[in-house]
């Protein structure tokens, strides 16, 4: 089990075991100590969109053809939908 404890680090010091955040009273001897200098803390960014349109209704993936205007885009949508 790999630890690492950020410390300085803005809200407060943060424990690190196997790539997840853990309680700080999980810390053991063997934990490597990184001095965070007064930097915040941020998690990683996650991409979080997604397209209903697609499987995510669990239907069958859409294919969209190339469309100039957003009434093409519709016309294109209902078009494959009919077919």
């Amino acid at each position: 089990m790999a630890q690492i404890l950020f410390t300085h680090v803005r809200p407060h010091d943060v424990l690190v075991e196997d790539g997840r955040v853990v309680p700080l009273d999980r810390r053991t001897e063997e934990c490597e100590v990184v001095d965070g200098s007064g930097l915040l803390a941020l998690p990683a960014p996650v991409d979080a969109h997604i397209h209903p349109d697609k499987t995510t209704w669990g239907q069958p993936w859409l294919s969209r053809t190339p469309a100039g205007t957003l009434r093409d885009l519709i016309e294109g949508d209902v078009a494959a939908r009919a077919g």
